[in-house]
């Protein structure tokens, strides 16, 4: 009857509408039915109505049908509703514009969740109404208008995902295109004045679309200016037309009005809190802000939940702030209290203390408000995407909810309401319990001084400036212990143990939940009590397990295992059951139950913990067993033999893919008693790197199988011996003789083993022992007997908990029975989330063990670092890129390198958190980490370098970085004086890093910023959490192996110079020694601010590397500019295409062998093709940078290079490119410069050895050089004129990457002015030598062979004047000394004559005798000679050969050699050529018989 009631009422009000509806301009009308009744204010509202209003609403009313008083909602019942009613006339035009505006607000619906069917129906619907209005002469609407001008925006956004749609949806998106280009011709000229000016234009439309005012309006609006200059305070329009005044006089009737239309229809909620945010803002006393603010937070909160899963972020913190604002005043003005029970008083009379009121109580429930919003908080953690930054920015608000909490318990102490301090102190304490010291520590460092006046924990006291978290949970506890709700004491002791057994405290935390006998009275609780009660006893049982206390954790996680229903009952997920369903309204109350994600014990890291605990008592229990059917029926954990049984009935067993493929094929190892295997299985499960301490809990792992492998070889072997060596055992088991014959001495003593010790002989003497029929017998009677007790025992504890009704009226687990009488597994829907336990505690007898965990940075906000096991750090790689394209600077490299099409797609490999590889990576592999930060003053990019502390075990999760989650880096530093970082870096800004292992050349980069950070007094150490939104993997090339370890350092501050000027200071020599000499310099970037074409503002951090020296210093800067070449890469640009938007760079060069590192900040610019060419030689990109700040800091890297390891230069670096400077400045000579080009046309080619040929070339146009000088030849024509690109290549090709076909080989002929000689050794697996050495070959009839010569020079050159001259060459370092013998040959005749010897290191002596001759014979004056060879290949001897003496020794050119010789012979200048190694032995023997350095002349094969 209500309903039809309802229907009629509407109708009559239609009909209403309908008459009054003359008027086509879609005036709004209001009927009023306010009916005068006995007792009722004639003055208030009816003065403020004009007579027409009053007389058509007595009308109205005389003409309405008389209803039945008896019915509800009729009359008196429903006049207030019907005074607030508001009837509106809409007119055909309104009625067209809405349908317009509907469909387009369905367009944008449909664009968010990419529904392209729904958005193309939508759009064809859109243009038919928009057609129709112009067909009756209405103007085309605004937002029809608007959506043409933003479509190309949708559609663009769309084609990132197409790939990803189905082929309706990609149809439907091509077919919008068409349409939206069709429909934006027709509207051209407005969508071009739309994009114009947007607001001028929705402007003039409203202007052509407002009403003409009425003339009774006009009246009124004149009467309402007069009342507006007689009050000039705010007026807001309420229901009915009402006025609500805004002003400090008449707050409490505004404030009744607002909640008087709390609640009801059609009431806006928005527009009530704008209303009380004014109100608040014109309040002028205590009294009035606390009566303002409770209703305030009370709008805030109330929100529609079946619109939305929780309160919005603006809404939340709007509350929040206004709830501290509450609680503040509360506290500052003790006289007013706000208490839900309080004594009747008038709401519109002024309050104030007085003598005979001195306590002022306004009703109110400050805990409800605090619970409420607390409980929100949580809401949104469990609704929002944990794998999103959305999650860790909401995350960050946990501070304040806990600042505001730890407020609401000292205000509460003040007025001593005790149950509600119960409650709020209960709310701290669950933000604390599960957490690590470090975050409990950053929670306590934020609270205000306030915190201070609590008597329970007096928070920023001096004896709690530095918390212990265990002190500041037990005070907590303490106090809820003694409170009367029984409830909060279940909580706190659950809380109280979850927080011993986080921090390894293992016995206390068991002794605790024992004593408590909770396990006897849980199952009566509440659902999210039993969830604690189960993560409580989870934590119990890894506890356990980290401290190798393997019986006890295997016993603990038993039975919360057994269930299979592991996720469900620790409330981190809901399982699908297979015999039963969830009701929709079921579904939403356990997804409510979930704890948020970052309060997830990690699934995968409990089960192998269980698993591996049954693993190492099942398979001592199954070798015991033998072939006894008797003993075969005991069984610790059925769950593991059922795993165990389906691995032993694979037919074909491959490799382990998950943990449970490793701990089955370790038990199978265990079982064959290779131990080894075993260890090698469980350690290879990646799991343990989430353990707080890696390397012990392996360690422990693998002494328990080690024992474990000895226990069950005795079962398995005891009865095929009589006795066994106690050193064989210990020896086959890596164990100490003392371990080993404990373990022997503990199974005899617990009757397992029938043997006994001879310590004398050092042997185990072995029993054999037949058990009677009747013995066994007895025995399986007993394990029956035992095994139905317990049965009985839990039986009985599921029937006491049955049936209760709970408070949510959810009932425990009951067996369902189906058809026939059979048992459904599981059970029915109302479940019970209560895990017992039934573990015969008594049997926990070990020693007890006490661990000291110190923190690792004091007020760090680092979620999960020192114990990862508290977030659900799940195995998962997401692929999802984190990018939509390629930015502007990006392409615009790609594309002047003529490869954009090639990348196009690459940056979907760029993906939005860290892969499962990565974050392994950095938590275990890194010795260092390059860290890109910018600067808040003046925007500048730094790179720091990042070491662990040298005194914290290298490799180990958490001792140097972390990944708790997917999509975040713990970072625990050493930052030495020097280091930008120390004032680079900022919380929420962007920072970016590079991860590289030089050992293995792994490396992988990552991007994102900065959560949170922390430093000690000292700013020595670091403690940051980065929120990662980019990560890639990058190619091994260019990265030079080396071996590092940690070092203690003493860190110095050379040079300091953050900002220099133009023409400041500039590098110094050993500072361009110090980059000359680096194989890798580190490179930050920034791609600027947010713009159109960076939607996505980044820092990057990259590596570039080299042989030492690639980068260069250009000579003609002073020390002013680097330069640096670009190699092949991936062709992402991403650090160049930086460059391009933000020339703002930062450089660091660290030398792992001195400690020493150089910081480098500037403005860089990339040169392309000529540009580049003109700048250093054979590179087509290069980037240079401008220095506009440097900081050198000596001994100050804690990762030094290991001693007596070498240093693997990458096979893909390229020789170095020198810089066009340098050329010059060596008499380099470019072919460039004469009239035409010089080409090298090959004449003779002549075999010496099978590896060592002589080229002849005779030159197109006359060129003169110098003895011991270079020439460079461009060889492309050799490769076919192009070398494709490629990324990598297989072994051996590597130099190809990079190939140009451009050498640089020494002239080893005399001076000529159109021929020259080259003598090569062939590279086997080279691109350029094999080719050349083919033309040595007679049979082969090739093609003549002409190559453009370059050009010539270097700078290895003859003294000017005769003198004594010792030449020393290694190996083929004997090319330059041919050219100067030739050059001595052909000298002037009246030049003085010249004493040489020559000392060459070589395994063919006898080629050598045949260069040096052939290199004399060109000329005509004799030269003074020795030649003296040092090979291994001969005996010692001395002979005379022409006009030179030649004599070969069977020894090295060493350190001593070098010093007889120059000891001997005297030298005026010595001229040094070959390997590294070599000089640097050769350089320390001169120095040793006192050679001044000036006086040698070194040639470097850097080129």
């Amino acid at each position: 009857m209500h309903r039809a009631h309802d229907s009629d009422d509407s109708s009559s009000d239609e009909e209403e509408d309908l008459s009054d509806s003359g008027d086509d301009s879609g005036i709004e009308g209001k009927v009023s039915k306010t009916k005068k009744t006995k007792g009722s204010d004639s003055d208030s509202d009816s003065d403020d109505d004009s007579d027409d209003d009053s007389d058509a609403a007595e009308k109205g009313e005389a003409d309405a049908p008389k209803k039945s008083r008896f019915l509800k909602g009729d009359d008196s019942d429903d006049s207030d509703s019907d005074d607030e009613r508001t009837k509106v006339v809409k007119s055909a035009k309104s009625k067209r514009i809405e349908e317009v505006e509907g469909s387009v607000k369905a367009i944008d619906n449909a664009a968010k969740i990419n529904d392209w069917s729904a958005i193309s129906n939508e759009f064809d619907k859109l243009v038919r109404l928009v057609t129709r209005q112009a067909n009756v002469a209405e103007a085309v609407p605004t937002a029809f208008i608007k959506l043409l001008s933003t479509l190309d925006d949708m559609l663009a956004g769309a084609q990132g995902a197409k790939k990803k749609m189905n082929a309706t949806n990609s149809k439907a998106l091509n077919s919008m295109k068409q349409k939206v280009k069709k429909t934006q011709r027709d509207y051209e000229a407005a969508v071009a004045k739309y994009k114009e000016d947007p607001e001028a234009f929705e402007k003039a439309a409203l202007a052509v679309d407002a009403p003409a005012p009425a003339p009774k309006k006009a009246k009124k609006a004149a009467g309402a200016a007069g009342a507006e200059e007689e009050d000039d305070s705010f007026q807001t329009v309420g229901v009915k037309g009402k006025t609500i005044t805004i002003s400090s006089e008449g707050i409490y009737k505004a404030l009744a009005q607002v909640l008087e239309a709390r609640g009801r229809k059609n009431t806006d909620r928005s527009e009530q809190t704008k209303i009380l945010e004014k109100l608040l803002s014109v309040a002028t006393n205590t009294y009035q802000r606390i009566r303002v603010l409770l209703a305030l937070i009370s709008a805030l909160l109330d929100y529609n939940p079946s619109m939305n899963t929780h309160m919005p972020l603006e809404s939340w913190t709007a509350a929040r702030a206004n709830l501290d604002a509450l609680l503040d005043e509360l506290t500052a003005q003790r006289e007013y209290v706000v208490r839900e029970e309080a004594p009747d008083y008038d709401d519109q009379v002024e309050r104030a203390p007085t003598p005979a009121e001195p306590l002022i109580i306004v009703r109110g429930s400050v805990i409800s408000l605090v619970d409420r919003l607390d409980d929100e908080f949580t809401k949104s953690l469990q609704n929002i995407d944990p794998h999103t930054s959305e999650y860790i920015d909401r995350l960050r608000d946990e501070k304040l909810i806990y600042e505001t909490v730890v407020k609401a318990q000292i205000y509460f102490e003040q007025v001593q309401l005790a149950e509600h301090l119960d409650r709020v102190v209960m709310r701290r304490l669950e933000h604390i319990y599960c957490k690590p010291d470090v975050v409990i520590q950053s929670l306590e460092s934020h609270l205000p001084s306030l915190a201070v006046q609590s008597k329970i924990w007096p928070a920023g006291s001096a004896s709690s400036s530095s918390p212990d978290s265990t002190a500041l949970v037990r005070a907590l506890c303490v106090h809820l212990y003694k409170t009367d709700a029984s409830l909060l004491r279940t909580r706190a002791m659950l809380s109280h143990i979850y927080h011993y057994a986080l921090h390894d405290n293992y016995y206390t935390a068991r002794d605790m939940l024992l004593m408590s006998h909770l396990q006897d009275t849980v199952g009566g609780a509440d659902v999210g009590t039993q969830i604690l009660y189960n993560r409580t006893v989870v934590q119990v049982g890894l506890c356990a397990f980290r401290l190798g206390l393997i019986r006890e954790s295997q016993s603990t996680l038993q039975e919360i295992f057994a269930t299979q229903r592991v996720k469900e009952l620790l409330a981190q997920g809901v399982q699908a059951q297979r015999y039963s369903a969830l009701t929709p309204e079921q579904d939403k109350l356990e997804r409510q139950r979930q704890l948020p994600f970052h309060m997830h014990i990690n699934l995968e890291l409990l089960e192998c913990a269980y698993l591996v605990s049954s693993m190492l008592l099942e398979v001592p229990l199954m070798a015991q067993a033998g072939n006894d059917p008797e003993l075969k029926k005991r069984v610790i954990s059925r769950t593991f033999r059922r795993q165990l049984d389906y691995a032993n009935r694979q037919v074909f067993t491959g490799p382990p893919e998950n943990k449970r493929d490793h701990v089955m094929q370790a038990t199978k190892a265990l079982q064959a008693g290779d131990w080894q295997q075993c260890v090698e299985l469980v350690h290879s499960i990646k799991v343990w790197n989430l353990m707080p301490s890696e390397k012990a809990v392996k360690d422990m792992l693998q002494k328990k199988i080690q024992e474990e492998g000895l226990r069950t070889y005795l079962f398995t072997y005891a009865p095929f011996y009589s006795t066994l060596s106690l050193a064989h055992l210990a020896s086959t088991f890596d164990l100490p003789l003392s371990t080993a014959t404990s373990l022997v001495s503990k199974m005899i003593w617990n009757e397992e083993l029938a043997a006994s010790l001879d310590q004398v002989a050092g042997v185990v003497v072995l029993q054999t022992t037949e058990l009677s029929q009747l013995q066994r017998m007895a025995l399986a009677l007993a394990e029956k007997a035992s095994t139905l007790a317990d049965t009985s025992e839990r039986y009985l504890d599921s029937k006491v908990s049955s049936g209760e009704q709970r408070s949510d009226g959810v009932r425990t687990e009951r067996t369902e029975r189906g058809e026939g009488g059979r048992e459904r597994r599981g059970g029915g829907r109302g479940r019970d989330y209560i895990c017992v336990v039934a573990t015969k505690w008594g049997n926990f007898g070990l020693p007890q063990r006490k661990t000291d965990r110190e923190c690792l940075a004091s007020g760090l906000l680092v979620w999960m670092l020192v114990f990862p096991l508290v977030t659900n750090a799940t195995m998962l790689s997401f692929t999802q890129p984190a990018l939509t394209g390629w930015h502007k600077g990006e392409k615009l490299v790609q594309r002047k390198l003529h490869f954009e099409d090639a990348v196009a797609d690459q940056y979907e490999y760029i993906s939005h958190n860290l892969p499962q590889q990565h974050r392994l990576f950095h938590s275990t592999r890194l010795s260092f980490l390059p860290f890109a930060t910018r600067s808040a003053e003046d925007g500048r990019v730094w790179c720091s370098i990042l070491c662990p502390s040298p005194d914290q075990p290298p490799h180990v999760v958490g001792s140097f970085i972390s990944s708790p989650t997917p999509t975040s880096l713990v970072i625990l530093a050493d930052v030495w004086p020097g280091d930008p970082i120390r004032s680079t870096l900022i919380d929420g800004g962007l920072v970016a890093g590079v991860g590289v292992e030089l050992e293995t050349r792994r490396r992988n980069k990552f991007a994102g910023k900065v959560l949170m950070s922390a430093w000690n007094e000292s700013k020595s150490r670091l403690g940051m959490e980065v929120s990662v939104t980019e990560a890639i993997g990058n190619c091994p090339k260019y990265i030079t192996v080396d071996h590092l370890a940690p070092c203690h350092s003493s860190p110095v501050v050379t040079y300091d110079y953050p900002s220099v000027s133009p023409t400041g200071q500039v590098l110094s020599q050993d500072l361009i020694d110090h980059i000359n000499s680096s194989p890798a310099v580190y490179l930050a970037t920034s791609s600027g601010p947010a713009t159109a074409g960076n939607p996505n503002p980044h820092l990057g951090c990259n590596h570039r590397g080299g042989p030492p020296g690639f980068s260069r210093v250009l000579p003609s800067s002073q020390g002013r500019t680097v330069v640096i070449p670009d190699f092949s890469g991936n062709r992402m640009m991403s650090s160049l295409g930086n460059i391009e938007l933000d020339p703002k760079v930062g450089l660091a060069f660290p030398d792992f062998f001195t400690g020493n590192i150089l910081y480098i900040t500037g403005d860089a610019k990339n040169l392309f093709d000529g540009d580049a060419a003109k700048v250093m030689e054979r590179c087509k990109l290069v980037t240079v940078v401008e220095i506009t700040g440097f900081v050198f800091v000596k001994n100050a890297l804690t990762a030094r290079h290991v001693a007596g390891t070498e240093r693997e230069e990458s096979p893909y670096s390229p020789r170095v490119r020198f810089l066009i400077e340098e050329r010059q400045a060596e008499g380099f000579m470019s072919a460039d410069g004469g009239s035409a080009e010089v080409d090298a046309r090959l004449v003779k080619a002549e075999k010496i050895t099978d590896d060592i040929g002589r080229f002849e070339f005779a030159l197109s146009r006359e060129m003169s050089w110098k003895a011991g000088q270079y020439v460079i030849l461009d060889c492309l024509d050799m490769l076919g004129g192009s070398v494709d690109y490629q990324h990598m290549t297989s072994e051996g090709n590597e130099k190809s990457v990079n190939e140009d076909g451009v050498r640089t080989w020494t002239i080893s002929s005399a001076p000529s002015t159109d021929r020259l000689t080259i003598t090569l050794r062939l590279v086997p697996r080279g691109t350029i030598t094999p080719r050349l050495f083919r033309h040595l070959s007679s049979a082969t009839a090739l093609p003549p062979l002409t190559l453009r010569l370059l050009g010539i020079g270097g700078s290895f050159l003859l003294p000017p004047t005769p003198r004594k001259l010792l030449l020393i060459a290694g190996g083929i370092g004997l090319t330059p000394s041919l050219a100067f013998l030739g050059a001595l040959a052909k000298r002037p005749a009246d030049e003085g004559g010249w004493e040489v010897e020559l000392m060459v290191s070589t395994k063919e002596p006898g080629v050598i005798v045949r260069l040096v001759q052939d290199a004399l014979g060109a000329g005509d004056r004799p030269v003074n000679l020795r030649l003296r060879l040092f090979s291994s290949t001969t005996k010692i001897l001395v002979a005379s050969n022409g006009n030179f003496e030649v004599a070969l020794e069977n020894s090295r050119i060493s350190k001593e050699v070098i010093f007889k010789s120059a000891k001997n012979f005297a030298p005026e200048s010595v001229y040094l050529c070959g390997p590294e190694a070599f000089e640097k032995a050769v350089m320390e023997g001169l120095e040793a018989a006192g050679v001044k350095g000036d006086l040698v002349v070194r040639e470097k094969f850097t080129y």
